[in-house]
């Protein structure tokens, strides 16, 4: 696995993978993930709970389908 920088232009493409995934949670959980990280750059007043929160739905969506 490998990780990388995504550009803020890549994200609708990004998000559209996952919206067409045929998994309900991975689906779910990967399009919210997106979503929250489009608004981040002009996210105020957060601790960041938040973008955890998400990030180990999405991990937890994908280790149960093997991604």
């Amino acid at each position: 696995m490998s990780t990388h920088d995504v550009p803020a232009a890549d994200y609708q493409e990004l998000r559209a993978q996952f919206a067409g995934s045929h998994w309900a949670d991975l689906r779910n959980a990967g399009t919210a993930y997106v979503d929250l990280a489009m608004q981040l750059p002009t996210a105020r007043y957060t601790d960041g709970y938040q973008t955890v929160s998400f990030y180990q739905r999405l991990s937890a969506a994908c280790a149960e389908h093997g991604q």
